[in-house]
């Protein structure tokens, strides 16, 4: 059975980031999605344009029960940090009404970024590999692929919602949270 670090379930931005900072971390990293290709939500966002973030960003505009949540994570990675990124790359944007940021170019240039950045630091991403079962361990978890089973020290569930079904988005990180019996807020 093959042993990774972290396993992050979801090639969308979120797991795409966290896979990168895993890996630049010396972690050795495997990210998994059942669709076919990564970033399937950041290309169909803004019109293909990719509406990547907006200049007002701020915990205030947040909804939460603890509307403290959020305040950590926006002030470790701001705007202006995907900005830098986006610059550092050569990707092209623009400002659009309050705030919106759109790439000038296709969404595309986000998803090869994030996939550039991520398998440039070691991480490994297998798609169409929907992830089976996944039992927590004593130590670790173990997750069952139609190829075989893996180990992970650590899973992070970066599967979006459910909502653009027809794009294969699904509840699964939800059923997921279920299973272990994790506190959630219905969506």
């Amino acid at each position: 059975m093959e042993g990774f670090d972290v396993v992050v379930i979801g090639a969308g931005a979120a797991g795409m980031m966290c896979a990168a900072e895993a890996a630049l971390r010396g972690r050795r990293v495997l990210v998994l999605d059942h669709a076919r290709a990564p970033g399937e939500k950041i290309r169909i966002s803004g019109g293909g344009r990719c509406n990547f973030t907006n200049l007002g960003v701020h915990p205030s505009r947040f909804l939460s029960a603890n509307p403290r949540f959020c305040i950590s994570a926006l002030s470790r990675y701001t705007p202006a940090d995907f900005i830098a990124l986006l610059d550092s790359a050569g990707v092209a944007w623009r400002e659009r009404t309050l705030g919106q940021l759109f790439l000038e170019g296709s969404a595309r240039q986000v998803v090869d970024l994030l996939v550039g950045r991520m398998t440039g630091a070691g991480a490994e991403l297998r798609l169409s590999t929907p992830v089976r079962d996944l039992v927590r361990l004593e130590t670790g978890f173990r997750l069952t692929l139609d190829a075989g089973e893996v180990a992970a020290d650590r899973v992070v569930l970066a599967t979006g919602g459910k909502s653009i079904p027809k794009m294969g988005a699904t509840g699964y990180a939800l059923d997921v949270a279920r299973g272990f019996g994790l506190a959630l807020v219905e969506p």
